[in-house]
């Protein structure tokens, strides 16, 4: 028995069965068990809303991620931590790859690409060894710490503080990944097969 749900009207009750339907119907056994473990609290639901606005915007997803962990580790500098200066390191190590060309007949874009900032998607997909070294060995370019050449290895926590500001990124991710899922369920429900496919496709793209 997988119990009751409310909800506000047929078309949401029928998703929300099919989403508890599907979660059931994997045991914890199942590798891939984790697939449907949507949480669609109410701070996780802001969150993502927050990046899907930006991304209606004609911001990518990987740049809003970026500039979240950007601000995270700006915002945790201080008491014996220097987290700041890690971020030159994680966009050498994660650039973001905008002035994308636009197809011939295409209307031109007129949002702006964003640059100098950390492409978050690609961020997550680093191994956290890779990002440990990183930080140990610093940027390829020196020329902009003082002294030249000088670089520091992380104080005792900085690295565990950086490691855990992408970990909050995970889960930010996450979210939005599971709000995204959810309105594909809905619009196929609905009958929207192509609004169900461009929700999908909103994640699966990044843009």
């Amino acid at each position: 028995d997988g119990g009751y749900v409310h909800a506000p009207g047929l078309a949401h009750a029928a998703t929300a069965g099919i989403l508890r339907s599907g979660r059931l119907s994997h045991r914890s056994s199942d590798p891939e068990a984790g697939a449907l473990d949507i949480d669609l609290s109410s701070t996780r639901v802001r969150d993502a809303l927050t990046l899907l606005e930006g991304m209606r915007r004609g911001q990518s997803l990987g740049a809003l991620l970026g500039y979240r962990l950007e601000r995270r580790l700006h915002d945790r500098s201080g008491g014996g931590l220097e987290l700041d200066r890690f971020v030159y390191v994680l966009r050498t190590l994660a650039p973001l790859r905008a002035g994308k060309l636009t197809e011939q007949g295409q209307p031109v874009e007129e949002g702006l690409a964003a640059s100098d900032v950390v492409d978050g998607l690609r961020l997550m997909e680093v191994p956290e060894a890779t990002i440990r070294a990183k930080l140990v060995a610093g940027p390829d370019d020196q020329r902009y710490i003082v002294p030249p050449d000088a670089w520091a290895p992380p104080r005792p926590g900085e690295a565990e503080a950086v490691l855990a500001a992408i970990a909050e990124l995970e889960r930010t991710h996450d979210a939005v990944a599971d709000l995204l899922l959810a309105e594909a369920v809905h619009q196929l429900v609905s009958g929207n097969p192509a609004r169900a496919a461009a929700a999908l496709d909103a994640l699966g793209a990044g843009e």
